[in-house]
């Protein structure tokens, strides 16, 4: 049986909330956004740091370096992709160690199994992706139509 070790093992800091809807079964997911800062953990990635694709999810009108105005790490995690996110999850992720947000004392911590991974565009309050563009000047500008999105991973959460 498989245990848990440092190579195969997500660390994630959640709010308390969260933490106790875990701890009793009643969540049995959690989301991180996939940002500049959290990428590298989250997907698989070549020796210079950009993200693996799955060739079979790229459409048609895959241009990274183009939709994010030569900003390649911009356009790699963040492409729309006609809604499917093309990027290979981390593959050593078989467990996720929780840490619940409140102080260095009483913070619980859980290690769980990872059944699940799958990606989904992060939604704003009216239920649309966020999606953009980036302009000349690297300003990211809200467009219900932009070529890059903001997504997240969701890990689907085991038992005990």
């Amino acid at each position: 049986m498989l245990e848990p070790t440092e190579l195969n093992t997500l660390e994630l800091l959640i709010n308390k909330s969260e933490f106790a809807d875990i701890r009793v079964g009643k969540l049995t997911e959690v989301v991180e956004e996939i940002n500049n800062k959290s990428y590298t953990k989250l997907l698989d990635v070549d020796g210079d740091g950009l993200p693996y694709y799955n060739d079979e999810l790229l459409s048609k009108d895959f241009d990274p370096e183009a939709n994010a105005a030569g900003d390649l790490l911009v356009g790699i995690i963040h492409a729309w992709n006609e809604g499917i996110y093309p990027l290979v999850p981390n593959q050593n992720i078989a467990f996720v160690h929780l840490y619940e947000d409140g102080g260095e004392r009483e913070r619980g911590e859980l290690i769980l199994p990872v059944m699940e991974i799958y990606f989904r565009p992060v939604r704003n309050k009216k239920n649309n992706p966020i999606r953009f563009r980036v302009n000349e000047t690297d300003d990211w500008i809200n467009d219900e139509n932009g070529e890059l999105c903001l997504w997240e991973m969701v890990l689907c959460l085991g038992k005990k």
